[in-house]
């Protein structure tokens, strides 16, 4: 029993001493995922996206979306596998949803709109 208690202190005292070398991780509140490609919203106000190639196969992918004023965004990501592309708006209003597209030599596929 104490061996059991030992071993999950030192686990939870890890964790925590990890926690606190890598600060904490940015709030993520909304996802979507399309064949090859993911995004997401981030930052102190959900107001940055990303969207991230997760296939190596020279296909571009980006992610379109909408923020809570109405206004329309999109992020292009041509940089290739297991790279991610930031928002470069520099706009602080919230992300109200936004899709994640990948290319597909003729169109864009994309998946359903994910909502904050």
């Amino acid at each position: 029993m104490y061996r059991r208690t030992a071993r999950t202190t030192l686990a939870v005292l890890g964790m925590m001493s990890m926690a606190l070398i890598t600060g904490p991780a940015p709030a993520q509140a909304a996802r979507a995922e399309s064949a090859g490609s993911y995004a997401y919203d981030w930052g102190a106000y959900r107001h940055r996206v990303s969207v991230c190639d997760s296939r190596a196969d020279g296909k571009r992918v980006r992610s379109e979306f909408f923020r809570t004023n109405g206004n329309r965004g999109t992020v292009l990501n041509t940089a290739g596998y297991a790279t991610c592309r930031d928002d470069t708006s520099g706009s602080t209003v919230s992300i109200q949803k936004l899709n994640a597209c990948y290319w597909e030599w003729v169109a864009y596929t994309c998946s359903y709109f994910s909502y904050n």
